[in-house]
This record gives structure tokens, C-alpha cells and sequence, in this order.
């Protein structure tokens, strides 16, 4: 039986806080003055949710819907654009594990609630051959459960485990019907997870476990 494993990207495969906050906050000061900021602990609190609802979260409270889509669009296209250029952090051995998780009978795949051309900044920066393929918010514009469902029929899969690092991660991998690996590295809690990661490289062992117990 083959193995799927669907990651999340941000808090889980990568840090790209610091680049989005400054591509944020430039259109920001463009938009709505010099006196606009955004901090790095605000863009971790914004990541896992959709585009839209992130857009109505980083405008001033006094902006109507039509100005809030118009600034989300431009801070995501901007920060497509900067991470072109300077892209986020990788985890420590997260590339090394990778292999070996394909190598070893996983097939990789990512889920992720961001815009088109954002995933593709990640694989600029690791060998694209380790993913079989990914799918976002972008593409859908449906919640996470529905993307990864959507994923999950387009490749014809039995099952699969989700890692994220969020609740929000958590409760999308239970609505799509697969388990949950945690990775408490990144941003956020997670309440009832079928396993926990502190770190990359635990990943391997982790995922071989549950599969043992879930997916005889």
C-alpha cells in the first residue's frame, strides 16, 4: 500500500514571517500611509487562515470589503514578489528527511491555504522532484478540508496524514478524514493530534507508526 503524506507549508515546512511581514507592511504604508505596520508575531497569528479572511484581518478596521480585497490581492502579489527574492527558512534536516521519507515509500504532497505562486517560491528552493504535487487556496478558494479532499480524489487516495502545525490544521485533516501529525516547532497548538513532531527529522518514525496502527 502506498504511504501519502500531505504537509502544510508555513510553520511547518518553512518561516517565511519576517519576508511577509515586510511586503505586508510596505503595500500597507502605500495604501493606507507611513503610519501602517505589521508585526512578525501578527503574521504568525494570520497564517493557516484563508486569503480572504486574512485580508479583513491586516486592513484598518474603517476600510469597506471592496478596499480590503483590493489590498489583499496587492499584499499577496508583493509578497509573492519578495520571496522570489528572499525566500523563507527552511527547517533544520528538512530537506535530508524529505528524501528519505520518498525514499522509503512515501509520496509527498502539500496543502496550503496561500495564494498561487506561493508554494512555488518553496520548491524554488529544494529539489521539486521530492513533491508529487500540491494544491492551495488559489486554486480552490475553498477551506482546507475541501482542498485536501480535492487533492486526495485527483490522485486517487486511500488515505493520507496531514502535518501542520495549527488547531486549524488539525480540524481540517479530521473534516477531510485523515490523521494528524503536529508540529509543535511552528506557530501555533494543536488539541487532539494523532502524533506530535518536535523537530523535522522525527517525522520518519512518527508517520512509519501511524500508518503501522491506522492503515493496516
Amino acid at each position: 500500500m502506498k504511504k501519502n503524506l500531505i504537509f502544510d507549508l508555513d510553520g511547518t515546512l518553512w518561516d517565511a514571517t519576517k519576508q511577509i511581514a515586510a511586503a505586508w507592511e510596505n503595500e500597507g504604508k502605500a495604501f493606507f500611509g507611513l503610519s501602517y505596520s505589521i508585526s512578525v508575531l501578527k503574521v504568525k497569528e494570520e497564517m493557516g487562515k484563508t486569503m480572504d479572511v486574512i485580508a479583513k484581518d491586516i486592513s484598518p478596521s474603517n476600510i469597506n470589503e471592496l478596499d480590503i480585497a483590493k489590498f489583499g490581492k496587492a499584499c499577496f502579489e508583493a509578497e509573492n514578489a519578495y520571496l522570489s527574492v528572499h525566500p523563507g527558512k527552511l527547517y533544520d534536516k528538512e530537506i535530508e528527511t524529505l528524501k528519505k521519507l520518498k525514499t522509503i515509500g512515501f509520496d509527498l504532497f502539500i496543502v496550503s491555504n496561500c495564494q498561487k505562486g506561493y508554494i512555488e517560491n518553496y520548491l524554488k528552493i529544494i529539489d521539486p522532484c521530492i513533491f508529487k504535487s500540491y494544491l492551495c487556496y488559489g486554486d480552490t478558494n475553498a477551506s482546507k478540508d475541501v482542498t485536501i479532499k480535492k487533492l486526495m480524489d485527483k490522485f486517487d487516495l486511500e488515505d493520507a496524514i496531514y502535518i501542520g502545525d495549527t488547531y486549524k490544521d488539525e480540524e481540517s485533516s479530521h473534516k477531510a478524514g485523515i490523521k494528524f501529525i503536529h508540529a509543535s516547532y511552528g506557530f501555533g497548538k494543536s488539541l487532539n493530534p494523532e502524533g506530535v513532531i518536535a523537530s523535522f527529522p522525527e517525522l520518519i518514525e512518527v508517520a512509519l507508526n501511524l500508518y503501522k496502527i491506522y492503515y493496516k
